[in-house]
Order: structure tokens, then C-alpha cells, then sequence
């Protein structure tokens, strides 16, 4: 799934002007697969500059239904249309500078994505019992088979010498 759809840049643009700059076969309607290879590229130009802040909005891993930041939207519809002026060999400097302005404050942590977060969720066991006793945990690393069940005979040696690293003297 990408960051935008067709309908996306035929609103935030002037539909007839996005026609006009994707209509290659010139059958009055902009082709969806001229505009699906530029959301593409558009996704990928931005995912390269926030891959590192934001893992879970790979383009290609999000599915129908995520939902997808409006700021995430915004720059991939208006990096769509800025590529589709430069095909026509339209300058869109001012624009390009404007979304490079933007990623570089994103990347610096000065705005953030709505709703995006690679920050891990808090604590699921908050506000739970603890599950981890002396009661739970008294068979935790049990003696093999036929082996002593006395938990201080973990630090005896075959001779009954101790090897407890906390009484012997080295």
C-alpha cells in the first residue's frame, strides 16, 4: 500500500491539471499507472529519509485499512505531483524545497508524524499480579534425572567440595 492514492493527488491538486500532466496516451484521462509508478517513487524517496525513525511505515509493509498520517500524505501526494511537472519538464524547485524543508525537520525530531511511532507500547503486565514468586518459580532449572533435588547441591563438586562462587576463596 502506498502513502497516497490517485484520488489523493487528483484532490489535493487540480484533477484536470493532474490529467494534463499524466495523460500520456492522450485520451483525456490521466493514466492511473503513470500515477501509481510516481506515488511509488514519491513513497520511496520519503521512506529513505524516515526509514530509521519509523520502521512500521515501510510502504510496501503497510496494508488496506492502516492508517496512514495525514502529514505522511500530504508530502507523498504533493512529491507525486512535483515528479509529474518534472516529466512535462515543469521547474517545481519552489516545491521540492518546501518537502526537503519539511523532511529535514521531521529527521531532526522539530515535527512529528501524527500517529506514527516505532516506540514500543507500554508495559502489558502494568497493574497485574506478579506471576514470579518463590512458590512459581521453586522447580525453575530442576536437576536433571537422578540428580540431587537439594538446590545447594547445585554448587558441589563430584568430590562434596563447594564451588558456590560466593563462599569459596580463591
Amino acid at each position: 500500500m502506498a502513502y497516497s492514492t490517485t484520488s489523493d493527488v487528483q484532490k489535493a491538486f487540480n484533477a484536470n491539471r493532474v490529467t494534463s500532466l499524466a495523460d500520456d496516451d492522450a485520451d483525456g484521462t490521466a493514466d492511473t499507472n503513470v500515477i501509481s509508478q510516481l506515488i511509488d517513487d514519491a513513497d520511496a524517496y520519503i521512506y529513505s529519509h524516515i526509514r530509521h525513525l519509523h520502521t512500521n511505515l515501510a510502504p510496501d509493509d503497510l496494508t488496506a485499512g492502516t492508517d496512514v498520517p495525514n502529514d505522511l500524505r500530504w508530502a507523498s501526494t504533493h512529491r507525486t505531483v512535483i515528479l509529474l511537472k518534472r516529466r512535462q519538464g515543469i521547474n517545481a524547485r519552489d516545491e521540492q524545497e518546501e518537502l526537503e524543508r519539511w523532511l529535514d525537520k521531521l529527521v531532526a525530531g522539530e515535527i512529528s508524524l501524527d500517529a506514527a511511532t516505532t516506540r514500543l507500547p507500554d508495559s502489558t503486565t502494568r497493574g497485574r499480579a506478579k506471576v514470579f514468586s518463590d512458590k512459581t518459580l521453586n522447580n525453575f532449572g530442576e536437576p536433571a534425572p537422578g540428580g540431587s533435588t537439594d538446590a545447594n547441591d547445585f554448587f558441589t563438586n563430584q568430590d562434596g567440595s563447594s564451588n558456590d562462587p560466593l563462599t569459596t576463596d580463591y
